[in-house]
């Protein structure tokens, strides 16, 4: 017995181009997705990874993994766009994390909307990652290590500090960090006031934070600057050596300031004590009201 299968070819035809029709939106949203994650990972990169990490050792802010579960959507969108706005508003989350970092609000961003959420893609498919990779390893997360930078020696300090106001040239030729800013400390004869004041800037963000955002800098201003004249990495440790030792200095004579202003007011108050007395040696001691009243009397 044979079969006629001459009508079965365009019915075949048919099925599998709604086959085809039916599954192209799910691979053009899939394509559009890993592209938007793709985007996202090039900003995050250059414009989040020196304050931030996923699943990583904290740096200057706080680890984004699973940040999509702890905040909303919309919340993000807009912390992102301008962190600073939310602190003023009173934003307590913002206001939070303020006091948290020690007194750093993160600088508003120049991204796009679209950017804004090709960022969060990554940040979430990234969080993904590690949640999957710490749940094949272990089921817990374990701490990344951190390991204490030797102590630098007073010659780092010093190179430092030369690198710093441009007595030392860095390798890449890009200019001197006292052209924008400055330190309050001894080696420093003078900065630049265009931008943030930088002597205690190794106590606020410690030594991983400043190693980070001077060796990949978030800040449009250094990108500018050093985006093709990039620090090399012993530079890097020098000037954070310099921050560690300026912070350290400053916060010994503010020490020492408050025990000398003391000091000096207990030897000013008792010297006065005492002065007042030697001064005031012969004045008539009593009443003068009683001199008028025996006088009246008498008379």
């Amino acid at each position: 017995m044979k079969w006629n299968i001459s009508w079965k070819i365009p019915v075949c035809a048919v099925v599998m181009g709604w086959v085809f029709m039916l599954m192209l939106p799910a691979q053009t949203s899939l394509a559009q997705n890993q592209a938007a994650i793709a985007a996202g990972e090039q900003i995050f990169q250059s414009s989040c990874f020196a304050c931030h990490g996923i699943g990583e050792a904290q740096r200057v802010g706080p680890d984004l993994a699973g940040v999509h579960e702890r905040r909303s959507q919309e919340w993000l969108e807009q912390f992102i766009l301008s962190p600073q706005t939310m602190f003023d508003q009173g934003d307590e989350i913002a206001v939070a994390l303020f006091g948290e970092f020690n007194g750093m609000v993160m600088p508003d961003s120049a991204v796009s909307d679209q950017q804004i959420g090709q960022l969060l893609a990554y940040i979430e498919s990234r969080s993904l990652a590690v949640a999957s990779a710490v749940d094949a390893n272990s089921g817990a997360a374990e701490p990344a290590a951190v390991i204490a930078a030797a102590p630098a020696s007073p010659e780092d300090v010093s190179s430092g500090a030369d690198l710093f106001q441009g007595r030392l040239r860095f390798e890449n030729s890009g200019p001197a960090c006292n052209a924008c800013h400055d330190v309050q400390n001894d080696a420093i004869t003078g900065g630049g006031a265009l931008a943030v004041e930088l002597t205690s800037a190794y106590s606020r963000m410690g030594g991983a934070g400043l190693t980070a955002i001077l060796a990949n800098t978030p800040f449009p201003a250094m990108q500018t600057a050093y985006g093709e004249k990039p620090l090399v990495e012993e530079e890097v440790a020098l000037l954070v050596a310099f921050f560690q030792s300026a912070a350290e200095q400053s916060n010994q004579q503010q020490k020492n300031y408050a025990f000398n202003l003391f000091i000096s007011g207990a030897l000013g108050a008792g010297f006065l004590f005492g002065l007042i007395p030697f001064i005031w040696r012969n004045r008539r001691v009593g009443s003068v009201n009683q001199s008028i009243y025996d006088r009246q009397r008498l008379s």
